[in-house]
């Protein structure tokens, strides 16, 4: 309530507390989302009904990776009337995958973290360059991981115990797989991302249409209906790459020119790295691989002794990373 005018003419005004200093910062604050385009604003997560905003962010990335998983089970459908070598060398694959998507979505843990919180902080351009700085991160990583992949994978499958033609198979998928990876990976982030700054059913809508699409052009490629040439198992890599392409650019849209948060300078790249991997690197665990792994005739205490090594040396990596940082 308002205190009463005071009538004496000597008085001194009365200043509100508020200087103009705390005025401005506070208006920036509000502003912030607004200026970096978010239609949804990041700070409507902190108000209102906790429960209903849980329900909301995991109910879209649930029906995401649902929709990804089920994809993945009718790839197997469509590979297993083809030949029981193509099923077998799409298992042997698992582990590869299954990996690589851990260390991306550890990664995208990382970044969506930084970026909520400076965005948290009213610091807009900051995210922006967050934002940016994470997909030429990604990019990177993703690249390197699949070049190593692409050089050493009849190696991987030899060691896992893969031979004849189902190693072939499983050379032939990967190969057109790995092409794909660093947009997947960066779709994959970019989601979280996208969740990040507020918006929790782009995302989820997102993940479900590449799986959608990937199901739809898994037949047409892989049996070659419509006169198309028929691929066997790399038509199955060709229907991922191809629906993961239009995830990407979905995902790019919304980042680029719906709202626009993209800003494409390398100042703080070091830093911003650093930041994000700080929460990234302990997220990211190798020990996904173990969901599937594929049967095999070799003992298997080999793939115990190669997961205890993993573990050991992520962890020292880990630590090592939040010391020196």
């Amino acid at each position: 309530m308002r205190a009463p005018r005071s009538n004496d003419p000597t008085a001194a005004p009365r200043l509100h507390p508020t200087t103009t200093t705390d005025t401005a910062t506070a208006t920036a604050k509000r502003q912030a989302p607004r200026a970096a385009g978010s239609g949804t604003s990041a700070a409507g997560y902190t108000e209102g009904d906790v429960k209903a905003h849980v329900q909301r962010l995991t109910g879209f990335m649930m029906m995401g990776f649902l929709a990804m998983t089920l994809a993945q089970f009718i790839e197997a459908i469509y590979l297993g009337q083809v030949g029981t070598a193509e099923l077998a060398a799409v298992a042997y694959t698992f582990p590869l995958t299954l990996g690589l998507n851990a260390m991306v979505r550890g990664v995208g843990i990382g970044a969506s973290a930084v970026v909520a919180r400076t965005l948290g902080s009213g610091d807009a351009a900051a995210a922006g360059r967050l934002i940016s700085h994470c997909l030429l991160l990604v990019a990177g990583f993703a690249a390197l991981f699949v070049a190593a992949a692409l050089i050493r994978s009849a190696n991987l499958f030899d060691a896992m115990g893969a031979s004849g033609r189902v190693q072939t198979r499983a050379t032939e998928y990967t190969h057109v797989w790995f092409v794909g990876f660093p947009v997947f990976a960066m779709s994959m982030v970019g989601a979280g991302l996208i969740r990040s700054v507020g918006d929790a059913a782009y995302p989820g809508y997102v993940l479900t249409l590449g799986s959608v699409l990937q199901v739809i052009f898994a037949p047409f490629l892989i049996s070659g209906w419509l006169g198309l040439p028929a691929l066997c198992i790399a038509g199955a890599g060709c229907a991922f790459v191809l629906a993961r392409c239009v995830s990407f650019a979905l995902t790019w849209h919304w980042l680029a020119r719906r709202k626009q948060l993209l800003i494409f300078d390398l100042t703080g790249f070091r830093a911003s790295s650093r930041a994000i991997l700080q929460v990234a690197l302990p997220s990211i665990s190798p020990t996904s691989c173990r969901r599937s792994q594929p049967a095999s005739s070799q003992p298997c205490w080999r793939a115990m002794a190669m997961t205890s090594l993993q573990d050991s040396v992520w962890h020292r990596v880990s630590r090592r990373w939040s010391a020196w940082s």
